[in-house]
């Protein structure tokens, strides 16, 4: 057919992006994109207490809503919404601006923990108590943490594969993600708690002062609901989840 060289010219395109935080390194996290609807949906923040968040800011797909009497601060990256605002704007600090663009899903998403591999602890939710050594916890069931109970753990990454949480507030618990090195896999570096989209339990998290969370609660497909403490330590997180609320009679304080 043709007895000459076939040339072939091809172009190539590659695209090379730096790394960064998930969700734009924004503290909270409400990733539901529908407008208000009664208390459901977006991030509320409620209660008569103070709501700091320090070294980041606040970001909502869709509503943002104040709901009593909370003093809501954020003391970097401002406070936004994609969707509506409902509750007087001087309820936060600084005044919530409207975003014209929501965090897509490529700014959150992760590969999910590896729970297949051999070195991972499969646990049920209702044996989940006492002192963790380091890795990743694949946690089948509800995980609940009642009054006087303790979970302690150091570099450890909580998987909740099907179950809801419910962390009452007189527990202990003490809970540190892995750090980067040594590499801490199938635990990820900086995750501490992870709820697979397919997982639309609630998790809700009740605070106190002798208590601490530090990492980051990654729950795209659930409601987080954080009730507050008085210790200026207890957060020290990055709270990413469908719909988000902050909140109670006592203060909190999330540090990014």
């Amino acid at each position: 057919v043709f007895d000459d060289a076939l040339r072939n010219t091809v172009e190539a395109v590659a695209r090379i992006r730096p790394r960064q935080n998930l969700a734009y390194g924004y503290a909270i996290v409400a990733l539901n994109p529908d407008d208000c609807q009664g208390q459901q949906n977006g991030a509320t923040f409620h209660g008569t207490a103070d709501i700091l968040v320090e070294g980041a800011g606040i970001f909502t797909n869709g509503c943002l809503r104040g709901n009593g009497s909370p003093d809501v601060e954020a003391t970097a990256g401002g406070i936004n919404y994609v969707g509506q605002l409902v509750g007087s704007s001087s309820l936060f600090s600084p005044s919530p601006q409207k975003a014209s663009l929501p965090i897509p899903a490529s700014a959150y998403e992760i590969e999910p923990p590896d729970c297949s591999h051999p070195d991972a602890h499969h646990v049920s939710g209702k044996k989940l108590s006492g002192e963790l050594e380091p890795g990743l916890y694949c946690i089948s069931g509800n995980l609940q943490i009642n009054g006087n109970d303790a979970l302690v753990g150091n570099g450890v990454t909580i998987v909740i594969l099907d179950g809801f949480v419910h962390i009452d507030g007189n527990a202990e618990i003490k809970l540190a993600a892995p750090g980067q090195s040594p590499d801490p896999f199938p635990a990820i570096a900086g995750l501490l708690f992870y709820m697979p989209p397919s997982n639309h339990n609630v998790m809700r998290i009740n605070g106190n002062s002798e208590s601490f969370y530090q990492g980051t609660i990654l729950a795209t497909g659930s409601d987080i609901d954080v009730l507050g403490t008085a210790a200026i330590d207890a957060y020290r997180t990055q709270i990413i989840g469908w719909n988000v609320q902050v909140g109670g009679t006592s203060d909190t304080h999330v540090r990014y």
